[in-house]
């Protein structure tokens, strides 16, 4: 019996296996929406929270939405958001960019940053549904969303705190 009767087939999985086994290979942009959830808290689709808006960030340059208040080190980047910087920034933000005003500890796995750059490239994509014009409408009056100036939250004060002897 010949030995190459086991060696073809047994390359053929062997091929298969590491093409699926390669990070990012396979990257979940369902997946990448649940775990964007944390990220949900201070950034919306098309308007200003705590972060800028996400629709388009995929391919934009960073830094250039017009009224959002950046760090001094994110405006002087230079780059346009892409795999990479991404990867990057959301591995831990405040030590590819020292002095950003993100913050947000880090997202330490390569599969979670894979699953949540490619919900962003498609959810989050110009063309997507959630960004276009009046799919993100400013929520009801007295809700309080975080979102910078709503609501007088933007000067809030926080209250005296008053000591029991």
């Amino acid at each position: 019996m010949s030995a190459f009767r086991f060696i073809a087939p047994l390359s053929f999985v062997v091929s298969f296996v590491v093409a699926f086994a390669q990070p990012g290979a396979a990257a979940d942009p369902v997946r990448g929406a649940l775990l964007y959830k944390e990220c949900a808290g201070c950034h919306a689709p098309q308007r200003t929270l705590m972060g800028p808006p996400h629709c388009g960030v995929v391919g934009r340059k960073a830094a250039s939405i017009d009224g959002f208040a950046y760090s001094d080190t994110l405006r002087a980047a230079g780059f346009v958001w892409d795999d990479k910087h991404l990867h990057e920034f959301l591995t831990f933000p405040i030590m590819y960019m020292p002095g950003t005003k993100m913050g947000f500890a880090g997202m330490f796995d390569e599969n979670d940053r894979d699953d949540v750059i490619a919900f962003l490239k498609k959810e989050r994509s110009p063309d997507s549904p959630a960004c276009q014009p009046g799919a993100d409408p400013a929520p009801p009056p007295g809700t309080n969303t975080g979102e910078i100036g709503a609501d007088g939250n933007a000067s809030a004060q926080l209250p005296a705190v008053k000591v029991q002897n």
